[in-house]
Parts: structure tokens; sequence; C-alpha cells
């Protein structure tokens, strides 16, 4: 019965309000995104390496904008020792966990898929098997070509480079939604070469 209820849950629109979960999302999502840009801006501007703003990959190298909804930002939570990183044509693996921003029942973001779960352990965490071409959400692809392995960053994701106006319902995931992604990265294999299996490192 509870996953009934959460399936109802996520089935109802933001012009529902039948349970206030996402009334106005997009106006919400809007000003969330908005108010992190400003802050990791101003982080960025005193100095902080933890923190990184990206372009999405999609425009030139040298693009300027002020236009947030084509940017992604970054919170470097883990700096890994790999030279290499992943090109649009390669294949990679990935730990992850995609969240919503805070809502009504989920004040910490609703977990919409995951790897790994609770605390994120490179130990306990299987990673998945992807085409950097084959990744759905466009802010997802532009942070994984900057990412070498062993890194693990915190993506935040506009709705733009998300999953748009229609969002993923496989996935519960209402429109206009900003993705936060915990992310890390495994292994890269370039065109016509495998992907290693996977084992998890020693202690």
């Amino acid at each position: 019965m509870i996953a009934v209820a959460l399936l109802s849950l996520f089935a109802c629109s933001e012009k529902s309000g039948t349970t206030g979960e996402f009334d106005n999302w997009q106006a919400r999502n809007d000003t969330w995104f908005k108010s992190k840009s400003d802050s990791v801006n101003n982080l960025i501007k005193q100095g902080s390496k933890e923190w990184r703003i990206y372009n999405t990959w999609k425009l030139p190298a040298n693009y300027t904008s002020t236009d947030i909804t084509k940017t992604i930002l970054v919170q470097v939570l883990e700096s890994g020792t790999g030279e290499a990183q992943p090109l649009y044509t390669d294949s990679i693996l990935m730990h992850y966990q995609y969240r919503l921003i805070p809502s009504k029942n989920f004040p910490s973001g609703y977990i919409c898929s995951q790897t790994f779960y609770g605390t994120y352990s490179a130990e306990t965490s299987r990673p998945q098997a992807f085409a950097v071409k084959s990744l759905e959400m466009e802010g997802l692809a532009t942070a994984v070509q900057q990412m070498h392995i062993g890194d693990r960053w915190l993506v935040y994701i506009p709705y733009s480079l998300a999953y748009g106006a229609s969002g993923k319902s496989s996935l519960n995931i209402p429109g206009y939604s900003t993705m936060v992604c915990d992310i890390s990265l495994a292994a890269i294999a370039r065109t016509g070469h495998s992907l290693p299996s996977w084992k998890a490192p020693a202690k």
C-alpha cells in the first residue's frame, strides 16, 4: 500500500495540487537554481576551489553567457588521480545517486535513481555502464566529460539540461525538475574498447 501511495503521489502533476508536493514546481525550481547559482558564483569569486561552473558541452569552449539555464554547477567532493577524461564517444562506469530539490515530503530531495544506498562507498556501490552519448541529461553528459577517474562530484543541473518540461515518468521525475546528481567516475573505455570488469578498490 505504501508503494501504491508513493506512485499515486508522483503521478500527480503540479497542476493537480492534490498533495502540494509539486505545487508551483517550475517557479520553485527556477528560484532554487538561481539562488544556488548566485551562491556558487560568490564562492568562486572568493577563491573557492571546491566549486565550478561549466557551460553545456554543446556550446563552444570559449563561450561566455549570463544564461544560467545553459550551465551546470559542480561541487568537488573527491578528486581522483586519473589523467584521462571521457569523450562523447566513450563508455564509462559511474556510481550515481539522482535527487530532486527539497520538497514537502522529501526535505533532502526525493531520490529518483541510485547505484548506492545511504552514504556513498566505493566498496559497496557497483557502478553502472553508460555510453556518454546515451546519457539522457545534457547536463550529466557535460559533467562526465570534465571528470577524471576517481573524481566524485555533486552536480546541480537545471531542468533545461535535464529532463525539461516533460520530466521522466519512469523515474517519477516531474517536468521542470532541477536534478542534484552525486556521481563518481570509476572507469573509461574509448571507442572500440570494452569497459573493465568492476572490482571494488582494496581498503
